[in-house]
């Protein structure tokens, strides 16, 4: 769902007899799950309430209130729901829900950690069951496990071969990047050894030349590594959208790696404008490089936050909080805030959670496991309208103590 990394070279696909397909696009429908407009009557409400960051266990119909546009609602169906099993009910005589399970893990990284395959293991050990479907995206591309992958081999063989073509991609996607970030560390280290009073034959007039070389060159390979991360809301929007006909319970996973772009450190800075406070050419080259480091994303979270909300997804993010490389002479600075903010709101407004170990395969499962247990309500709008305005909805329990997370609206369409 962010522009992937990918190099000139083609990944090799290991020959995974077509039980992971490669599937175009940012994210692909389940195979065999049709999508179909839905006719509102009754609206479901997923819910997780928790107390000191447990989930709270053993509530009833009585304990929640629904509100849609301030007004509240009449419960028509309640279930307590445990990793896809209906721990307890009180329907009102409505039919049982769909329980079926969607994962969806999206790989946002530069490099490969060798936990990867750990969170692969757990997934298929531990996690997946009969009548799941699973979407892997890569840097390269993504995945779709096929229906026949679990009768037709072993989860160990699945597990080695998921985890390969993981390794392959993210190996494989981030050449153009990783490359690019290597040179942008030798334009930084190179700029900072530029003094005009020593080492140089040419004297003040050669070091001048060199900077004026050097800076269009840095500016150049910033935007570049901007480019790339850029996140493209239209992505996730068509994502919901695909995956909204679907029944069931859909669960993505954000693994999101924290990046870090060299800049000169601001003793080189510093210097720079005092030895060159007579050159203007090159005191103006130097604030355009300060204007490069002003980041600025158009990204806005309201539209996916709406759209997640309205196709019933939790959202969760994976932030293997990486220590920040020591490069002598070089500042490596985080640039990866303001995506950690965006993507945060969205899993604390989804039901989702945040995660920020280094290690990712414990914090998948600290996220499969927020994700297992909610309870499932459901009410008919009063005066329903098919509008097509999306209808806020709030969810309030007895106990103010407790913490409330629950979709929060819906379009009526």
């Amino acid at each position: 769902m962010m522009n992937s990394r990918i190099s000139g070279r083609k990944a090799a696909v290991m020959a995974a007899g077509a039980l992971f397909l490669a599937a175009a696009g940012a994210a692909a429908v389940p195979p065999s799950q049709e999508r179909h407009d839905v006719t509102v009557t009754n609206v479901a409400v997923p819910v997780r309430v928790y107390q000191d960051g447990r989930f709270v266990e053993g509530l009833t119909p009585s304990d929640f209130e629904i509100y849609e546009g301030g007004r509240l609602q009449k419960l028509q169906g309640f279930y307590c729901i445990d990793r896809g099993t209906i721990e307890g009910r009180d329907s009102f005589g409505e039919p049982p829900p769909d329980l079926a399970r969607h994962f969806y893990l999206l790989f946002q990284v530069q490099e490969y950690h060798p936990k990867f395959s750990e969170l692969i293991g757990d997934l298929f050990q531990t996690v997946l069951r009969p009548g799941d479907t699973l979407s892997v995206q890569t840097p390269l591309r993504t995945y779709v496990l096929s229906r026949q992958a679990t009768a037709v081999k072993s989860k160990e063989v699945l597990i080695e071969e998921m985890a390969q073509l993981l390794k392959d991609d993210i190996l494989a996607g981030n050449t153009d990047y990783n490359d690019q970030l290597i040179e942008l560390k030798r334009i930084v280290r190179s700029i900072a050894e530029i003094n005009p009073l020593t080492g140089m034959d040419e004297g003040p007039v050669g070091a001048n030349l060199q900077l004026l070389a050097l800076f269009p060159r840095y500016r150049e390979a910033v935007g570049w590594m901007e480019a790339t991360r850029v996140v493209d809301e239209r992505k996730f929007l068509q994502f919901a959208g695909q995956v909204k006909g679907i029944e069931g319970q859909k669960s993505v996973f954000l693994i999101y790696q924290r990046e870090f772009r060299p800049e000169l450190q601001q003793p080189v800075v510093n210097r720079i404008q005092s030895e060159f406070r007579n050159a203007q050419e090159i005191l103006s080259e130097l604030q355009n490089l300060f204007l490069t480091r002003k980041r600025e994303t158009s990204f806005v979270v309201e539209p996916i936050q709406k759209a997640f909300s309205d196709a019933l997804i939790d959202f969760h993010l994976i932030y293997m909080n990486k220590e920040t490389e020591y490069v002598p002479g070089i500042d490596m600075r985080e640039v990866s805030e303001d995506y950690y903010r965006a993507f945060s709101i969205l899993a604390e407004t989804t039901g989702g959670i945040v995660d920020g170990s280094q290690n990712p395969a414990v914090g998948f499962r600290n996220a499969v496991g927020n994700a297992g247990k909610y309870y499932l309500l459901y009410f008919e709008p009063i005066d329903y309208k098919r509008d097509g305005e999306f209808h806020r909805l709030a969810v309030k329990v007895k106990n103010p103590a407790y913490r409330v997370v629950s979709r929060t609206g819906y379009y009526a369409n």
